[in-house]
């Protein structure tokens, strides 16, 4: 049995400088490529397109990358992140939006949308989306935008009940809402969550949900303190982050910045199995 080479584990100052062309050429390398793609077949910034691409989010540790500083991507996402072409994939994907339910001035979905989105889809009588149980699960999904990154949101909606809200405050047909937000959950891309709340009960459910049907899940937490408390959703995460701004957080965890990961989340439960394929074996160091 080939032996670790541990120069990969070695303080900065001691690894060798490593060309970046030869490197991309070597053994190594193609060793790494091949384990990404084949432990995410799907692209990690859409979650639509295969994905094609391993991309770097740092060029800080080339030759010894830590595995939440690449992502395996599709062609297009790294033709956009390279500023290739103008047309970003994730307008193409959507999302679900799992978090504590609040009323119109505190939830913190409303600063993802444009004031179209708030004019058709959000309640006059000030809770958040009120529509009637006719419509509900069967509603849109709908394109959004938050600081110039555009995506499709998939849900959930709220069935307004005499001016409160149906999912979370007690009212209304308990089994009508969750089927309609497993409905909502199923046909999205990938779930966002942001949790400032342990009492978001209904949320874990839907994390749930998505992670039985393997969508890609990407959790934000709004402090420490939270963070801690969930360390079994934290397992089921794509990537997960702390970040008391849900927008900044979610773009932050599409984009995959390595600073802000939380450790814990399948990007690091598979990180043993990219050590073992890549680093086991001082051969594959050399170009």
């Amino acid at each position: 049995m080939s032996q670790v080479n541990w120069d990969q584990f070695q303080p900065e100052s001691m690894k060798k400088k490593v060309d970046y062309h030869e490197y991309m050429a070597s053994r190594k390398w193609s060793y790494t490529k091949d384990t990404m793609r084949l432990r995410n077949p799907k692209c990690e910034r859409c979650f639509c397109n295969d994905s094609k691409i391993i991309h770097h989010l740092t060029y800080k540790n080339v030759g010894y990358e830590k595995r939440q500083e690449l992502m395996a991507v599709c062609r297009e996402c790294h033709d956009f992140n390279h500023a290739k072409k103008g047309l970003d994939p994730l307008s193409n994907t959507s999302f679900f939006f799992a978090g504590k339910i609040k009323a119109l001035a505190g939830d913190w979905r409303l600063p993802f949308f444009d004031n179209e989105f708030k004019d058709r889809y959000v309640s006059i009588k000030g809770t958040t989306f009120g529509f009637p149980y006719s419509s509900l699960p069967s509603m849109p999904v709908v394109n959004v935008s938050a600081k110039e990154l555009n995506f499709k949101y998939s849900g959930p909606f709220y069935s307004d009940c005499h001016g409160g809200l149906d999912i979370g405050n007690g009212h209304g047909d308990y089994s009508k809402i969750v089927s309609a937000c497993e409905f909502w959950v199923l046909r999205a891309d990938a779930l966002f969550a942001f949790i400032d709340d342990l009492t978001a009960f209904g949320s874990i459910a839907e994390i749930a949900f998505a992670h039985k049907a393997d969508k890609p899940i990407l959790l934000a937490y709004s402090s420490e303190d939270i963070a801690k408390e969930m360390n079994f959703i934290t397992s089921m995460a794509k990537r997960a982050t702390i970040n008391n701004d849900p927008i900044d957080a979610f773009i932050d965890l599409c984009e995959g910045k390595p600073s802000n990961m939380i450790e814990g989340t399948k990007t690091f439960h598979i990180y043993e199995d990219y050590q073992l394929v890549v680093c086991n074996g001082s051969d594959y160091f050399e170009p």
